[in-house]
C-alpha cells in the first residue's frame, strides 16, 4: 500500500506540474484522470482504514491554521511522529502575510506543525529527509506571524529558547528543498540545553554605547567548570568583540534567579572576575578594563544555587556597553570637593557609573568590592562636619578618612552602610588639627552602578547635649582628651558666665572619688559643672577659678562605683560678645584615693603652737580649689589670754599657727 500511495503522489505531482501543458489527446487525459482518481481513492481509503497507520491526511496541515501538534519529549528522546508532504501546496497562496523562508530554496509544498514550549525552556525540533524547516512565532491568518529562524541540512534541526515571558506555541514550517520530492518524513521535538551551553557555542552580544538587554535562560544548561561562588551546574556563555578599552557587563536575574557573572579573556583560562554582590533578582555589574578593541571576550552566567534549589524564574537579562573613561573621582587623588556655603552644601545626582574598586584598604562594614568614588571637604580647626549619604534606588556604603591620598597617607575614621531600615546614613568628624581634610568614599554594593546624593554640614559637636555626652575613662592617672565647644548650643542655665556653647562628657566611676580637670587652649576660659545625671540637670558644682587658658579642677566625693556621672564645659564669655580665638580644651577624669583623715571636723589634726613665733608649716596641695590670696585668721582665747594667728595661701595650703600678744 505504501508503494501505491507514493505512486499516487508522484502522479498527482506530475499532473499538477503539467496542468498547463498542451495535451492534445483527450483519451490520454481521460485515462490519466481516472488512474489518478483510482490510485488516490485506493491509497487514501486504505490509509484511513488502517488502524496501525502513522500517516496523516496530506492536506490536514497544508497551511498554518491546520498545524499538527508535536509532543515535547524529555531530553535525549526523539520518538516524534511520521508525516508526509505528499500533495502539499504553497502556503503563501493561502495567506500572503506569512513571511517566506530565507533558506532551503523554498519552492512551496510545505506542511505545518506546532510545539508548545514552556517559559524559560529550550526545545529542539529535528526532521528527517533532506528538507528544510522554518520556525515562526505568532498567530496564523494574520500579519503577526514572525519568522524566527530557518535551517536546511541533511537532518534539519532548529532549537528554540522561550524567553517570551509566558508559555509559547511555536509553529514549524517543513518542506523539501526545491520541492522536487514528495514522501514520508520523521519529525520530533524534545527538551534541550540552551544553545549557548558551552563556550564553543557562546551567544554573541554587541558591545554598544548604551545597555540593550538580551533575555537569556540557563534552564537545563550543564556545568562547564565549577563556579567561583555557588554552584555552576547551569552555566551559559556569551561573547563580545570589544569596541573600546573598557566595557560594563550587566546581568539581572528575574524572579529569584541569583545571577553569578564571571568574565574571561579566554574561556580555557582562569576567569578575570567573579561577581555576585546581590541576591535573587538583583543586578550584577562588572566593569572590564584594559581591553584590546577588536579582541573577543567571554563571560558566563549561572544561578548561585544548585538545580535542587530552583529559582522561581530561570531567565535573566544581560548587556555589554560603555567605553568612556572612568569617573574623575574614581580614586582618592581625584576626589571632588563638596562645597560648603553658610555651613552646608550638597552634590545631588552623583553616580559611580564606570567606577572601579579603589586600591586603598578599607574596614568593615564598607564593602571592599564596591565600585567607589571619592569626595572631600577641607576643615578648619575645631569644626565638626556631618556627611549625609542617600542612594537613590539601591543600597550603599560610606567610609570617611583623614590625611592625604598618597600611599599609606589615609587614616580610616568610620564607615557605615545603608539598609531598608536606614536608607540615609550619616557620619560625623571633629577636626582638632590646625587644618585637615576629610575624604569620603562612596560605593554602591547592592546595585553596583546607581545615582546618589551626598551632603556636608558644619554642625554642633557630637556631645552638644547631655544625652549625647562623650564618654571618658575614669583612670588612676590623667589621660587628656581633646574637645571643643565651637558651634555648640546651650543646654541649660549657667552657674556662672554664659553657657551658650556647652558640651557634655560622662564617665563610669571606678572609685568613690574622682578628680575632673579641664584646661583651656589659647584664650579659652573654661567653666566646669558636675552633674549626677541628665534627668534633672541639677549641678553639684560650679568651678571657675582660673582665667583664659587656665585649668579648672573639681574633686567629686561619695561616688557610686559603676554609676555614670556627667559634667559639662563651656567658655565663660558669650560667643556673641567676646568669643575665644581658640575653641579647644583638654579634659580628663582620674584619681580614686580615699579622702584625707581630717576630711571632717572629727578627724582634725592637732597643731602645736609655738611661743610667740611660727611653728613648722603643715602643707598639702589643694587640688579642689585654688585660693586667690593669702588669708589670716585671728582667734583670742580670753580664758588663757592667748591670741592664735592662722595663715594659709596658694598654691599649697600652708598653715602657720603662733601665739601673739593680745
Amino acid at each position: 500500500m505504501e508503494e501505491c500511495y507514493l505512486i499516487s503522489c508522484l502522479i498527482i505531482s506530475w499532473a499538477i506540474s503539467n496542468k498547463d501543458s498542451n495535451l492534445s489527446n483527450p483519451v490520454v487525459m481521460l485515462l490519466i484522470n481516472r488512474l489518478i482518481f483510482l490510485l488516490v481513492f485506493v491509497a487514501f481509503s486504505n490509509s484511513i482504514d488502517a488502524e496501525s497507520s502513522e500517516y496523516f491526511h496530506p492536506l490536514t496541515n497544508d497551511d498554518c491554521s491546520g498545524a499538527i501538534a508535536i509532543p515535547v519529549e524529555e531530553m535525549g528522546s526523539c520518538q516524534g511522529i511520521t508525516a508526509t508532504n505528499c500533495g502539499a501546496t504553497d502556503s503563501e497562496k493561502i495567506d500572503s502575510t506569512i513571511p517566506e523562508p530565507v533558506c532551503g530554496a523554498y519552492q512551496g509544498g510545505d506542511v505545518w506543525f506546532s510545539v508548545s514550549v514552556a517559559y524559560g525552556e529550550t526545545v529542539t525540533i529535528e526532521g528527517s529527509m533532506g528538507g528544510a524547516m522554518a520556525l515562526y512565532i505568532g498567530a496564523c491568518n494574520s500579519s503577526q506571524l514572525d519568522l524566527i529562524e530557518c535551517n536546511k541540512s541533511p537532518l534539519p534541526k532548529l532549537t528554540f529558547t522561550n524567553v517570551y515571558l509566558a508559555d509559547t506555541n511555536v509553529l514549524i514550517r517543513y518542506w523539501d528543498i526545491d520541492n522536487d520530492e514528495m514522501s514520508d518524513f520523521h519529525i520530533c521535538a524534545y527538551i534541550d540545553s540552551p544553545p549557548n551551553d558551552s563556550p564553543n557555542d557562546a551567544r554573541g552580544i554587541e558591545h554598544l554605547n548604551v545597555c540593550q538587554y538580551l533575555v537569556g535562560t540557563s534552564l537545563n544548561a550543564t556545568e562547564t567548570y565549577p563556579g567561583c561562588v555557588g554552584t555552576a551546574d547551569d552555566d551559559v556563555w556569551y561573547k563580545f568583540v570589544a569596541t573600546n578599552e573598557s566595557a560594563i557587563i550587566e546581568v539581572q536575574g528575574n524572579g529569584t534567579y541569583d545571577a553569578v557573572l564571571e568574565f574571561y579573556s579566554d574561556p580555557l583560562a582562569e576567569p578575570l572576575s567573579c561577581t555576585n554582590q546581590t541576591l535573587g533578582g538583583g543586578l550584577e555589574s562588572y566593569m572590564a578594563t584594559n581591553l584590546i578593541p577588536g579582541n573577543l571576550y567571554y563571560y558566563r552566567i549561572y544561578d548561585y544555587c544548585p538545580y535542587t534549589i530552583s529559582p522561581s524564574d530561570w531567565t535573566f537579562t544581560t548587556c555589554v556597553y560603555g567605553g568612556v573613561s572612568v569617573p574623575t573621582n574614581d580614586e582618592c587623588s581625584g576626589a571632588i570637593e563638596i562645597p560648603i556655603t553658610n555651613g552646608q552644601g550638597c552634590l545631588e545626582n552623583q553616580t559611580n557609573i564606570r567606577a572601579t574598586t579603589s586600591l586603598q584598604e578599607t574596614v568593615f562594614p564598607f564593602d571592599p568590592s564596591s565600585r567607589d568614588v571619592w569626595f572631600f571637604v577641607p576643615l578648619t580647626r575645631y569644626e565638626t562636619l556631618r556627611i549625609d549619604f542617600e542612594p537613590l534606588g539601591s543600597y550603599g556604603d560610606m567610609a570617611i578618612y583623614t590625611g592625604n591620598c598618597n600611599e599609606d597617607g589615609l587614616m580610616f575614621i568610620d564607615a557605615d552602610y545603608t539598609s531598608f531600615s536606614a536608607p540615609v546614613i550619616s557620619l560625623s568628624y571633629t577636626n582638632f588639627q590646625m587644618d585637615d581634610t576629610l575624604y569620603i568614599r562612596i560605593g554602591l554594593n547592592w546595585r553596583h552602578y546607581d545615582v546618589f546624593n551626598i551632603c556636608a554640614a558644619i554642625t554642633p559637636p557630637l556631645n552638644d547635649e547631655c544625652t549625647t555626652a562623650v564618654e571618658v575613662k575614669h583612670l588612676p592617672y590623667c589621660n587628656e582628651v581633646t574637645g571643643t565647644s565651637l558651634n555648640a548650643t546651650q543646654s541649660t542655665y549657667s552657674c556662672i558666665g554664659t553657657a551658650e556653647d556647652d558640651v557634655w562628657y560622662k564617665f563610669v566611676a571606678s572609685n568613690t572619688t574622682a578628680i575632673i580637670e579641664v584646661t583651656g587652649v589659647g584664650d579659652y576660659d573654661p567653666v566646669l559643672e558636675f552633674y549626677s545625671g541628665c534627668d534633672t540637670l541639677v549641678d553639684f558644682s560650679c568651678t571657675d577659678n582660673s582665667g583664659k587658658g587656665g585649668r579648672e579642677i573639681y574633686e567629686a566625693f561619695g561616688l557610686t562605683v559603676g554609676k555614670y556621672y556627667y559634667f559639662r564645659i563651656f567658655d565663660y564669655w558669650s560667643p556673641n560678645v567676646l568669643p575665644p580665638v581658640d575653641w579647644g580644651f583638654t579634659t580628663c577624669v582620674y584619681g580614686g584615693a580615699s579622702p584625707p583623715p581630717n576630711d571632717d571636723c572629727i578627724g582634725a589634726i592637732f597643731l602645736p603652737i609655738g611661743p610667740f613665733g611660727p611653728v613648722p608649716q603643715l602643707q598639702c596641695q589643694m587640688q579642689g580649689q585654688q585660693l586667690r590670696k593669702n588669708l589670716t585668721l585671728l582667734f583670742l582665747n580670753l580664758s588663757l589670754g592667748i591670741t592664735m594667728v592662722v595663715m594659709y595661701g596658694i598654691p599649697y595650703l600652708s598653715i602657720i599657727m603662733r601665739q601673739s600678744r593680745s
